[in-house]
């Protein structure tokens, strides 16, 4: 087992890379201050690898001539675990044109996200009404551009979940793009969530035409959902109405999969938040506000006997007893 490399720094994906990831998209904030400079110091000299860790990561900016992209690195923490972690081994790799095109395009949606016409920031929420009426619901770390005029209602989706309430006014149908395709309605209540290259759909009023990029167009009726890529759409399911309980602030289990939810979790908070192996799969079951996650993750422990691990205010682990 690889315990550092030849720098000393410890391996891609380990506990003190990500650390240091998290870190560094901290400190990419707008909000960011001397307190949270002060405490990435004291997290680097708290442990020889934490140290390590971070001079790789910056090491990579000092060889280009800057500091790492904090859009680029926040695209890094966010992606799931096994290509966070070959997107890792490419920061460290040997500095070259290849490196600074990934850099690149790790940066590209994360860019278009700060530029969007309407967004929020990890655990943030926003209600807008749309030009026409209609009513958009922006969750957690959730961006969109909305054009309207010229006979046109166009949201795009960029990266998050939103909620929306179309009004039917009269002309073209509402429509919703997504980096699978479109998804059309003149009025009910739609939930849409960003997931790579495809998007969770699901309808609870009225009902919403997909058309994606290459497949059939299809229907879903209220309550049906769906997954909607470039392909075409998967067969409908039945929606799940837990599901909106974010717009409440809370985030609703029902002999839900521990992993899962804490998936569902992780978007609320910065940094790192991860389940062990062994107990990802236990069964859990509650209504969990989400102003204060770690408040979420003490009563996760107590109802299953588990325990939270923290290496920083924003590393934390679930772990067996």
């Amino acid at each position: 087992m690889r315990l550092a490399d030849a720098d000393g720094a410890p391996p891609p994906g380990s506990a003190a890379a990500e650390e240091a990831i998290a870190w560094m998209v901290r400190l990419g904030d707008a909000d960011a201050d001397g307190a949270l400079r002060e405490a990435c110091q004291r997290w680097q000299h708290a442990r020889p690898e934490n140290a390590a860790a971070w001079r790789r990561l910056t090491g990579l900016g000092s060889r280009l001539g800057t500091l790492p992209a904090p859009a680029a690195l926040a695209a890094l923490a966010a992606a799931p675990a096994t290509l966070r972690r070959r997107r890792a081994l490419i920061i460290g790799a040997p500095i070259g044109f290849g490196l600074v095109t990934a850099l690149g395009t790790l940066a590209a949606p994360v860019a278009q996200a700060r530029l969007a016409d309407l967004r929020t920031s990890v655990g943030e929420r926003l209600t807008h009404r749309l030009p026409d009426g209609s009513r958009l619901a922006l969750n957690t770390d959730t961006a969109v551009n909305v054009a309207f005029g010229n006979g046109e209602r166009h949201v795009r989706l960029l990266r998050g979940e939103i909620a929306l309430w179309p009004v039917d006014a009269g002309d073209a149908p509402l429509r919703v793009s997504t980096a699978g395709g479109d998804v059309r309605s003149r009025q009910g209540y739609l939930r849409l969530l960003h997931q790579g290259d495809a998007t969770s759909v699901a309808v609870f009023e009225g009902r919403a035409e997909l058309r994606p990029a290459r497949g059939a167009p299809a229907w879903l009726a209220a309550g049906e959902a769906t997954r909607l890529d470039r392909a075409g759409s998967a067969p409908a399911r039945p929606a799940d109405a837990d599901r909106l309980a974010w717009q409440d602030g809370q985030l609703v289990a029902r002999n839900r999969r521990l992993g899962d939810f804490m998936a569902d979790l992780a978007r609320y908070r910065h940094g790192y938040l991860g389940v062990a192996s062994e107990i990802a799969d236990a069964r859990l079951s509650g209504v969990f506000p989400l102003a204060d996650t770690d408040r979420v993750l003490a009563a996760v422990a107590r109802l299953l006997d588990v325990r939270v691990v923290y290496r920083t205010r924003y590393w934390a682990r679930l772990v067996p007893a």
